[in-house]
This record gives structure tokens, sequence and C-alpha cells, in this order.
């Protein structure tokens, strides 16, 4: 089965899961640089990576 998701739910999905943590993309990538993302925010991270990876953004950033 394939699972069709458009460019459009990917970054629909990518906003909420910042907004759920109350932060920027860019203050999250500081905490990730620094070392210092709680356990939620590294779950956050990871799935922010699949997203970039599927939006075809960076393969290196989220």
């Amino acid at each position: 089965m394939t699972i069709v998701v458009t460019r459009d739910e990917l970054v629909a999905r990518r906003n909420r899961i910042l907004q759920s943590l109350g932060t920027s993309i860019e203050a999250l990538r500081e905490r990730a640089e620094s070392g210092s993302p709680s356990a939620e925010e590294w779950e956050a991270i990871a799935d922010l990576e699949e997203i970039s990876f599927l939006l075809d953004d960076s393969a290196d950033d989220f």
C-alpha cells in the first residue's frame, strides 16, 4: 500500500510540531546544535528530519 502525502500536508505537519513545542525552527536548531533539547524536542527533531527529507529540503537539516 502506498501512502500519498502532499507538500502542503507536510508543511502543515511541520508547523503543528513546532507549534506544539512552542518554539521556532531557528530556536530548535540552536538547541539541537548545543545538545540541549528535551526528550520531546529530540523526538520532534526526528520527525522534522523525516519531513525535511520528504520535502527534498537539505538532508542534514530539519
